[in-house]
């Protein structure tokens, strides 16, 4: 095991399903100190502070202290997140240190036992004073560390360090586990600038901090004048003159607004439209846009600006694969709480939120309606209506067992004398069994197919049933209706704000009025008369990347001089095998010394 060591708040924020041992310690030259371990035994929650972010708009999920649904040992226990959709923040603080002249260690455990398909298991280090209490997303760190899995295309370890307030992601390709076992992952900075990554005690990746991060201005830049954005109608299309705006680089963050003149929906019905092609066949990311109300700072717009509405299409691996929207009520951040599907191919789709006066909606895919509804009912803007009553009470003699046991039913005779075990009349006594030194000699026994079980009379409709008994519904004495509860009174920009694994997501036909006529021939006279085209000119490029795949597939030749090479070796194997005892022992002994040298430096 590592010494580690490290002297910020130790901040934790976690996304994982399961979190064990964690380990911070430096390593001089004479000696290693251990400024942190936690196992998350008895008094844990002594030791850590369970953060208030998040708690107001009811999205900060709890944490549950627990060996997991599967262990090595049921009283080894970590901390385990346990509800779905939420937002999780907890810190320890430990000892102030600096790790100058000495080797900075930092590990943890961590188990996804669900299988995660989507979501971080990383933690963080932070440095300075911090408010435990308000610890979260947008809390500043100094190194945040760990696995990182979306879909297909991601399935990595992050490093990320922070260097003169800028965040620097790794630039290499560490792969993460991903299955739903505990592994350890650790990470070594050591003085000379160079670092490890281990994984289960094995070195996975291991560098320089020059080479491996952009921590200091490289010797080459790219020309300035190239930007994140392209204005391109993408590598297929219905017509090469319409064009929007899309990503151009992988591992990128991406923003970009529009301002238009501020106006309120009070009394009128507000469309917000827009297409979103993927062409990189996306598999882990957003295609969504926001309206913003107020004064913004455009040059600063990002994921912490705050925003009205947020629409568009998700997608993250095989669990989410949904349109998003979100309202703001009173500063906080609502999703919509129906599934609407989204299109997951790499056309371009129209997407349409059209928000009326009555405080009903509708969601369009391509110019058709895939929701509709009601913002008291499928958002969380207000307390309920009507709650249960909870002074109520289940009657004494309310019958809610669906099926009773037939009291007509009576059991066989000689039911119980049925065994459950009979002997095997296929076996034999063993030739060399002897009576005296090992007994008598009986016969093993088998499942009597005869037998069925403990006897339980039939089942029957209760006559009695009442069905599930439900507390009746009352007034929430808490609900306050809002006749403005649909209106956003100061709308003013536009904005596309998303991080891209991979990039190729491209913008169009950015549309926001109040008629849902004007919206629908709107898409109708961009989307709906090139989307033959484009369909056409995408399956004409599906078929030469197919074409081009096949030139580089292995012919039968090079599959025959492999097999041919399989046999060689094979040969080279039998050779070994054939080698004097004498020659075998002095390869073992070399095999073990190989081996004892790699262990050494994995520890160091």
């Amino acid at each position: 095991m590592f010494c580690s060591d490290l002297s910020i708040l130790a901040m934790a924020k976690l996304n994982p399903s399961f979190i064990s041992l964690i380990l911070i310690g430096l390593v001089a030259i004479a000696s290693a100190s251990v400024i942190f371990e936690e196992k998350f035994d008895d008094g844990w929650e002594k030791r850590w502070v369970k953060s208030d972010w998040k708690k107001d708009d009811n999205t900060a999920g709890e944490w549950s202290h627990t060996a997991g649904n599967w262990s090595g040992d049921a009283n080894d226990k970590g901390i385990q997140t346990s509800e779905d959709y939420r937002f999780y923040a907890i810190s320890a603080e430990f000892p102030e240190f600096s790790n100058k002249d000495k080797t900075l260690v930092f590990q943890f455990s961590v188990k996804h036992e669900q299988k995660l398909d989507c979501g971080g298991g990383y933690m963080k280090l932070l440095s300075d004073d911090v408010d435990q209490m308000k610890f979260g997303g947008d809390t500043p760190y100094s190194i945040m560390f760990g696995p990182d899995i979306c879909g297909y295309s991601t399935k990595k370890v992050h490093a990320i360090l922070t260097y003169n307030g800028t965040n620097h992601l790794i630039n290499k390709e560490v792969p993460c586990e991903t299955d739903q076992l505990t592994h350890v992952y650790t990470f070594i900075l050591r003085p000379d600038a160079t670092y490890s990554i281990l994984i289960d005690n094995v070195e996975k990746q291991t560098g320089s901090l020059y080479s491996d991060w952009d921590l200091l201005p490289a010797k080459k830049i790219k020309d300035p004048s190239a930007k994140k954005w392209n204005h391109t109608s993408g590598n297929w299309s219905g017509d090469a003159n319409d064009k929007g705006i899309q990503t151009s680089e992988d591992y990128r963050f991406y923003a970009i607004s529009a301002e238009f003149p501020e106006f309120s929906n009070k009394d009128k019905t507000l469309v917000f439209q827009f297409s979103v092609k993927h062409e990189q066949k996306l598999d882990c990311g957003g295609g969504y846009m926001k309206l913003l109300s107020g004064d913004v700072d455009q040059k600063k717009f990002g994921g912490d600006t705050p925003y009205s509405i947020m629409f568009g299409p998700d997608i993250c691996g095989y669990s989410t694969k949904k349109v998003h929207a979100i309202l703001t009520y009173n500063d906080a951040n609502h999703l919509i709480k129906k599934d609407v599907p989204c299109e997951t191919d790499q056309l371009t789709h129209v997407y349409t939120f059209i928000l009326r006066p009555d405080a009903t909606y509708s969601i369009l895919i391509d110019n058709v309606e895939k929701q509709t509804g009601s913002l008291y009912s499928d958002w969380d803007l207000l307390p309920a209506k009507k709650i249960k009553d909870p002074s109520a009470k289940k009657p004494e003699d309310w019958d809610d067992k669906e099926y009773i046991p037939d009291p007509e039913d009576t059991k066989p005779a000689g039911y119980d004398d049925i065994p459950k075990e009979i002997p095997d009349t296929d076996a034999k006594k063993p030739e060399d069994w002897d009576d005296e030194e090992d007994g008598e000699w009986t016969a093993p026994t088998i499942p009597n197919p005869e037998y069925n079980g403990e006897w339980k009379p039939k089942q029957i409709k209760n006559p009695n049933y009442k069905g599930k008994w439900k507390a009746p519904m009352i007034d929430n004495p808490e609900f306050k209706d809002d006749p403005e509860l649909y209106v956003f009174p100061k709308l003013k920009y536009v904005g596309v704000e998303l991080w891209q694994v991979k990039s190729g997501s491209l913008f169009d036909n950015v549309l926001v009025c109040d008629d849902p006529e004007y919206a629908k021939k709107l898409a109708e006279e961009t989307w709906g008369i090139l989307k033959d085209a484009e369909k056409a000119a995408f399956d004409e490029a599906e078929k030469k990347r197919e074409e081009e795949e096949s030139k580089d597939a292995p012919t039968a030749d090079s599959d025959a001089e492999e097999e041919q090479e399989d046999d060689d070796h094979e040969g080279d194997e039998s050779d070994a095998e054939s080698k004097p005892e004498e020659t075998k022992e002095e390869t073992k002994e070399e095999t073990s010394s190989e081996k004892d040298d790699a262990a050494a430096h994995v520890c160091l």
